[in-house]
């Protein structure tokens, strides 16, 4: 009985027997009765050869494909670079439409000037107020000015942009290497400390109503961009503010950079320097000044 039982037993894989089948007889029973006939009868199996040149050929194809296919990934920037690479296009094209507008501004203002000027000089009282209001314009930039000065260059650390992009993407914050706004805001301090008479960065001329700020990664002087290297120049006695700036707290910050975190840093004096007026401002109100007594 209990062999009966045992014999009886089903497997444990008979609901698999398909795929049992499948496994234990992997060649097909005509191709395996071909093949014994083949054998008794002492020939050799036959190859196909233009399946061999088949299989051949896809095995190449596949390779120059993989091939090609890496290339191509190696080639092409991740999604983040190409928009950072995009975004800093459109920044470059719109600050030069934005340079070309300024210029013209300033040659409208210039004219304005002379016009001014002229007007003034007819009488006595005239020529009076138009030396006041020369004077004034230098001092709040509303006019151009030419002189000697110094020149301060500051730029980010090789390699800084591409860690910045790879920071970016990892921890969302700028390496030490990235010329920040308030590295800047220290620059243009130490120069007006030590006796700078006009300032601009890139160009854009400082007044006392200028901010220095950031967005993003992005520098802005009075709202509007720039792009590295940044340029700070300075009218004033050349040696003067040479002396000046490298002792003032300015100075001493610039070189930290320089020296710590690898910021690239030019100082050099000027012999003539020109640098344009500020954007026109735009007075709320305006009262006479009374002298006291």
């Amino acid at each position: 009985m209990a062999a009966m039982s045992q014999t009886s037993a089903p497997r444990p894989d008979a609901s698999m027997s398909l795929l049992t089948g499948l496994f234990e007889q992997t060649l097909d029973p005509g191709y395996a009765a071909a093949a014994a006939r083949r054998t008794r009868e002492g020939q050799a199996p036959r190859r196909s050869g233009s399946a061999t040149v088949l299989l051949g050929l896809g095995l190449l194809v596949v390779g120059v494909l993989l091939t090609i296919s890496a290339a191509q990934a190696r080639r092409q920037l991740p999604a983040s670079e190409r928009a950072r690479a995009s975004l800093v296009s459109q920044l470059q094209a719109r600050t030069a439409a934005a340079n070309a507008l300024q210029s013209q501004v300033d040659a409208l203002n210039a004219e304005v000037a002379v016009d001014r000027q002229r007007s003034l000089t007819l009488t006595a009282t005239g020529r009076q107020v138009a030396e006041q209001l020369n004077e004034l314009d230098m001092v709040t930039g509303a006019a151009p000015v030419v002189g000697t000065g110094l020149i301060v260059t500051v730029d980010d650390a090789p390699g800084a942009q591409a860690q910045a992009a790879a920071d970016a993407r990892s921890t969302g914050r700028l390496p030490d290497g990235i010329v920040r706004d308030q590295d800047l805001q220290q620059v243009v301090n130490g120069l007006w400390a030590s006796g700078a008479e006009a300032v601009a960065v890139n160009r854009y001329r400082l007044t006392g109503l200028s901010a220095i700020r950031s967005a993003g990664q992005a520098i802005l002087v009075d709202y509007r961009p720039l792009l590295p290297p940044y340029v700070v120049v300075a009218i004033g006695s050349p040696s003067g503010l040479q002396a000046g700036f490298a002792a003032s707290e300015g100075g001493a910050y610039l070189s930290t950079l320089a020296s710590s975190f690898g910021i690239r840093v030019e100082i050099k004096r000027a012999a003539r320097l020109s640098l344009p007026a500020a954007a026109p401002f735009h007075l709320d109100y305006a009262a006479t000044l009374q002298e006291r007594p």
